[in-house]
C-alpha cells in the first residue's frame, strides 16, 4: 500500500474519537431526543448537528427531526466539504506538513517501546512500515484509527456529514466551518510531545468497546455519555487537557463566531460538525448559551 494511496481517504477523517478507556452508563437525554440542537438568535435560526464522520448502515434512515430541520434550512455548513478537495493540492499539503524534518524515521521519533507498539499494529494491518516511516506521529496517530474503525465495518460512505453534503449538492448554499487545509495545518502544529501523545493513544485505545457506546450516545442523543468517552481524560491529565484545547476546544470558540454570524443573517443554516465539538462546558452548545442564545435539543 502506497502512502499516496492513504493521503486523501485521511483527509477527511483527521479529527476522529481520542480514546478514554472509560465506561460509562450516565443518564439518557430520552429515547426522544436526538444529537441535534435548535439555536435561536432576535433575526436568526441555526440547527446544530452532530456528526459521525465515520458511521454504520443502521444510522440510517435518520430520525425525522433531522431530516426536517435540514429541509427548513437554506444552507448547509460543515467543518469542510470533502467534494470539493483538489486531490494533487492534498497530497501536497500533507506532503508539506506530515513528513518527519529531514525525512527522519519514524523510529529517530519515538521511543522503543512505542516503536515497536508502532511495527506490531502496521504488522496486524499488513502495511509494509518502511513505506510510512517518513511521517510524523499525528499522521500515524490518524493512520492507525481510522483502520481500526473502518475494520469494525465503520465507513465514511455512511458519515452524517457526507450524507448531507451529497444530498445538498446543486440544492443548496454549502458552506464551510473550517477548511481540510486549516484541519491538517492545525494537527501539523502540534509540540512533539502532543503528537506522541496522539499516536500512543491511537495504538492503546479500546476501538470496538467505545465505538459502540459512541454510537449508542448519538443514538440517543445521550450528550453525558458523549462527552464521557470524549473528554474524561481531559479532566485527570494535564497533558491531555493541553491535546483537547488544541484539536478541540480552541476550534470550538472559533466556530461559535462564525455561527453568531449566520445567527445574524436570514439564513437558516443546518450546521454540521462531529458529535465531541457540541458536548461539554468548553462544547458548542455551552459556549452559545453563555452568550444568551435560546438552544434547546429536538
Amino acid at each position: 500500500m502506497k502512502p499516496k494511496r492513504l493521503i486523501i481517504p485521511l483527509v477527511f477523517l483527521l479529527l476522529l474519537v481520542i480514546s478514554t478507556g472509560a465506561l460509562f452508563t450516565g443518564e439518557s437525554a430520552g429515547e426522544d431526543k436526538c444529537f441535534l440542537w435548535e439555536v435561536q438568535s432576535e433575526t436568526g435560526l441555526v440547527y446544530l448537528l452532530g456528526s459521525l464522520h465515520l458511521g454504520v448502515e443502521r444510522l440510517f434512515p435518520l430520525d425525522p427531526k433531522i431530516e426536517e430541520a435540514y429541509e427548513k434550512s437554506s444552507v448547509l455548513v460543515v467543518e469542510a466539504n470533502p467534494l470539493i478537495i483538489d486531490e494533487e493540492e492534498m497530497e501536497n499539503l500533507i506532503m508539506q506538513n506530515a513528513v518527519n524534518p529531514d525525512f527522519a524515521g519514524i523510529e529517530q521519533v519515538l521511543s522503543e517501546t512505542e516503536y515497536t507498539m508502532l511495527v506490531n499494529k502496521f504488522t496486524e494491518y499488513n502495511i509494509p512500515l518502511e513505506e510510512m516511516a517518513i511521517f510524523r506521529p499525528w499522521f500515524l496517530a490518524t493512520l492507525v484509527s481510522t483502520l481500526e474503525i473502518m475494520q469494525l465495518g465503520f465507513d465514511p460512505d455512511f458519515g452524517i456529514d457526507l450524507y448531507f453534503v451529497q444530498k445538498a449538492t446543486g440544492e443548496k448554499n454549502i458552506w464551510e466551518l473550517e477548511t481540510a487545509e486549516f484541519q491538517i495545518t492545525m494537527l501539523s502544529s502540534l509540540p512533539p510531545d502532543l503528537e506522541r501523545l496522539y499516536l500512543a493513544d491511537a495504538l492503546t485505545s479500546n476501538v470496538e468497546e467505545e465505538l459502540l457506546l459512541l454510537v449508542e450516545a448519538w443514538e440517543r442523543g445521550d450528550t453525558g455519555l458523549m462527552e464521557e468517552l470524549m473528554f474524561t481524560d481531559s479532566t485527570k491529565e494535564p497533558d491531555y487537557y493541553l491535546l483537547y484545547e488544541k484539536i478541540f476546544f480552541q476550534r470550538n470558540r472559533n466556530m461559535v463566531l462564525k455561527i453568531e454570524e449566520y445567527l445574524q443573517t436570514t439564513e437558516v443554516c443546518f450546521v454540521i460538525v462531529g458529535s465531541g465539538h457540541l458536548v461539554g462546558e468548553e462544547g458548542i452548545v455551552e459556549l452559545l448559551r453563555d452568550r444568551g442564545y435560546e438552544i434547546r435539543q429536538l
